[in-house]
């Protein structure tokens, strides 16, 4: 099954509010003990975060990835948290009219936006790169750090945007932006802090490791 498959099917899934039993039973839960991708993984926590599927599914599918690969699947999360932020983000300016015209018009309020899509896309850019290099049979130690430590800086950038260009109505209750951010604080709490995953990274950077890695990095674009 491809990223592209498992995506559309996440989405079918989710958009019916699955509760972990569902889950279970759709054999998502077990994805990559039943033989898939990494990169279908990411696919479908990207689309789980884009869903606000709740703790008790985000349990059920963490409880199926092994331990080192749970950072890829957190940086994940994130990616489709802030995905679903944007977008929400992008309809509220779009629809809001101040001094006669959309907020969307305003080119403050574009800058912001392409700002935290930028964010956006460098997660999910990282959370895919990291996939891939383990689905290619190397080392991606270095990789699912950097896009764990990416993605959990991204949070607090985007989060501000969204809630800044929402004002106060993405703090109630009936509104799914809190829900979104609510997910993505506690992402970014889980595993380690931005402090924790920043020592890893310099730490394989200033290392013999780093060598070790652009050398593979030389190699592959000698042969690509």
């Amino acid at each position: 099954m491809s990223a592209a498959l498992v995506r559309e099917a996440a989405t079918r899934l989710f958009a019916r509010a699955p509760d972990a039993g569902a889950l279970e039973a759709s054999g998502f839960a077990r994805l990559l003990a039943d033989g898939g991708s990494h990169g279908e993984l990411v696919a479908l926590f990207i689309e789980a975060g884009r869903a606000a599927v709740g703790e008790a599914v985000e349990a059920a599918l963490l409880a199926g990835v092994p331990e080192h690969v749970r950072p890829l699947a957190l940086a994940a999360l994130i990616a489709g948290g802030l995905e679903a932020a944007l977008a929400l983000t992008l309809a509220h300016v779009s629809a809001r009219v101040q001094f006669g015209k959309a907020l969307a018009k305003q080119q403050a309020v574009q800058q912001a936006l392409a700002d935290f899509a930028c964010e956006v896309a460098a997660v999910a850019a990282a959370a895919h790169g990291a996939a891939a290099v383990i689905d290619s049979g190397q080392d991606a130690a270095f990789e699912v750090a950097a896009a764990r430590l990416w993605a959990g800086q991204a949070v607090p950038r985007g989060t501000a945007v969204a809630h800044q260009l929402h004002g106060a109505i993405g703090f109630t209750a009936d509104y799914p932006l809190h829900r979104h951010s609510v997910d993505l604080n506690r992402w970014r709490r889980t595993g380690g802090s931005d402090a924790d995953w920043a020592a890893r990274v310099g730490a394989m950077v200033t290392g013999d490791w780093w060598a070790d890695m652009t050398a593979r990095s030389d190699r592959s674009m000698e042969h690509g």
